[in-house]
């Protein structure tokens, strides 16, 4: 299975036998993420002012858009801390994986009325990290990509736990803290930061 993978994620190396275009048509696709992005933090903002009551802070939706615009400035840091710091990326599928991302942190901070919903989202998040991670080995199997495989493995594992327990045992036992607003929101906070910042350990330069 590997091997037809490679096929096909080399097939997406645009090559315009022009260093000059190759180098014009990325930072296009790197300019329409960067743009996409803008549009996300735009609605986020626009959600948080619907927060009227002084006492809005009580409510645990503000928290859980507050989790939400975390999610998508923490991405936002990483995306361009990589693109500065790093090999700038040269493969349109991960592009594409870019911006299927971006429509996931639109439906995080626009779609968060169900605990099962929103752990989907970021169950959906980090599978899209994951992909990301695996296209890249594809063509560079370095220890760093080793190693943030490994990292979105465990953390898509468990968030596959807790949506589950949500979704199909919320009923029972113990499961029902899963669809506990004030249980899940510093969980996936948690694993939001400990995730960024492992992260940022493995792809920082040396």
């Amino acid at each position: 299975m590997i091997e037809p993978l490679k096929q096909l994620v080399n097939r997406f190396e645009v090559e315009l036998n022009d260093e000059d275009k190759n180098r014009d048509f990325y930072r296009s696709l790197r300019e329409l993420v960067t743009i996409l992005f803008a549009v996300v933090f735009g609605v986020g903002l626009s959600e948080l002012g619907d927060f009227q009551s002084l006492s809005f802070w009580r409510c645990p939706d503000f928290w859980v858009l507050v989790t939400a615009y975390i999610a998508v400035v923490g991405s936002w840091w990483g995306y361009h801390w990589a693109t500065i710091s790093g090999p700038k990326e040269t493969n349109v599928l991960n592009y594409l994986v870019d911006c299927l991302l971006l429509v996931v942190y639109w439906l995080l901070i626009n779609r968060r009325e169900l605990v099962p919903l929103v752990l989907f989202w970021y169950l959906l998040m980090f599978f899209l990290y994951f992909l990301w991670e695996l296209l890249r080995s594809c063509r560079d199997f370095s220890p760093e990509v080793k190693k943030a495989l490994r990292l979105n493995i465990i953390v898509l594992v468990v968030m596959s736990v807790l949506w589950i327990g949500s979704q199909f045992l919320g009923t029972l036992g113990v499961f029902r803290l899963l669809r506990n607003w004030w249980v899940i929101w510093p969980t996936v906070l948690g694993i939001l930061i400990t995730y960024r910042w492992r992260v940022h350990l493995i792809y920082k330069p040396q």
